[in-house]
């Protein structure tokens, strides 16, 4: 499986890291969030990335 890392700008806070954990989780994708570089990383297909910037932006940020 491939590893994607994907940048969110306006991920600011622990709180923000926790809120988008929480979404992806609840879909059942396992995520590595780094607050500090501001990424989070998903394995798998291009479905599973797509869903997560899906997720993502519904949870308010923005996904580069």
């Amino acid at each position: 499986m491939a590893k994607h890392v994907m940048m969110i700008k306006d991920m600011n806070c622990e709180h923000c890291k926790m809120r988008i954990e929480k979404a992806l989780n609840l879909e059942n994708i396992n995520c590595d969030i780094n607050l500090e570089h501001k990424t989070v990383s998903v394995e798998g297909n291009s479905d599973i990335l797509a869903a997560a910037k899906r997720i993502i932006s519904a949870e308010g940020y923005t996904v580069l």
